[in-house]
């Protein structure tokens, strides 16, 4: 099972395709965008094989859409990720939750809602992390299921 752990910031996004079996986890793809709303750069690791590159990148939508056309194009590279298909589910570290969660939580139509209305808790990271969830909603469906993971959970 391959999962898409993103950390999706104001301006930089960093991620991880981790592949999980019952026994071992495997990195697959790591990177990071930094200077989004700019020329961006790009830093990619696939398969141990770094590159980077630059590219105009507006805002993380744009940025997302980046990086998954990268895991599109290398997929030959990555044992187990044929297509995008293969992203069992997606991870997002986000900002802040208020007092609304306390844990981890499958994110819902609802639960954006909640997390729209603590913008003003994060004002700098939690647009981009709900700009995150709803851009992958849109290129790797609906049905593939999206998790918050709160800072404030620890703090």
């Amino acid at each position: 099972m391959n999962i898409l752990v993103l950390n999706n910031g104001s301006s930089s996004l960093k991620f991880q395709l981790v592949a999980i079996d019952d026994n071992s986890e495997k990195l697959l793809a790591s990177g990071e965008v930094e200077r989004i709303g700019g020329e961006a750069i790009i830093s990619l690791t696939i398969n141990a094989k770094r590159s980077k590159q630059s590219a105009p990148l507006r805002d993380s939508s744009q940025a997302l859409a980046f990086i998954i056309n990268a895991l599109k194009r290398n997929q030959d590279r990555m044992v187990g990720f044929t297509s995008l298909s293969d992203i069992y589910g997606v991870g997002h570290r986000v900002v802040h939750g208020g007092e609304h969660f306390r844990n981890s939580v499958l994110i819902t139509p609802e639960i954006l809602e909640v997390l729209d209305d603590c913008i003003e808790l994060a004002p700098l990271h939690n647009p981009a992390n709900i700009k995150g969830i709803t851009t992958l909603q849109n290129l790797l469906g609906p049905s593939v299921p999206q998790i918050a993971v709160f800072d404030t959970a620890f703090h």
